[in-house]
């Protein structure tokens, strides 16, 4: 973690922030979209506050925690938006979610994982 993020006062290690239980296939698409709208800048220090460095995000087939993926969330909207808290779920804010999950399902951002999901799409091969 970040030597200076505010949540090491929390007595969190790197292995509560790399827990695997969100594969990065899932993150990653939102943070290509924030780069897109925001900058590598601005989405460097969101990341490391968040508790990792921006560098550990490469590896498609990673995993994430899901203290880490709360805590990026709560600091794109702090440092990306100027919100203290979540908006509510209703706000057009949640649309970045909605979009990063369109991007994440498309061939590319997929890899290997889209050969498992035509396996279950189809019942050719049960």
């Amino acid at each position: 973690m970040s030597q200076n993020c505010p949540h090491n006062a929390a007595g969190l290690t790197g292995a509560d922030i790399r827990r695997p239980e969100i594969s990065m296939r899932f993150i990653l698409p939102l943070i290509n979209l924030l780069r897109r709208k925001h900058g590598n800048e601005k989405v460097d220090a969101v990341v490391r506050e968040a508790g990792l460095m921006p560098s550990e995000l490469n590896n498609p087939d990673g995993w994430v925690s899901m203290v880490f993926s709360s805590r990026l969330r709560d600091e794109i909207f702090r440092q990306l938006y100027g919100l203290e808290k979540q908006p509510p779920r209703d706000d057009p804010m949640w649309q970045l979610w909605r979009q990063a999950g369109r991007e994440g399902f498309k061939r590319e951002s997929m890899g290997n994982l889209i050969f498992l999901i035509r396996t279950f799409g189809s019942p050719g091969p049960l």
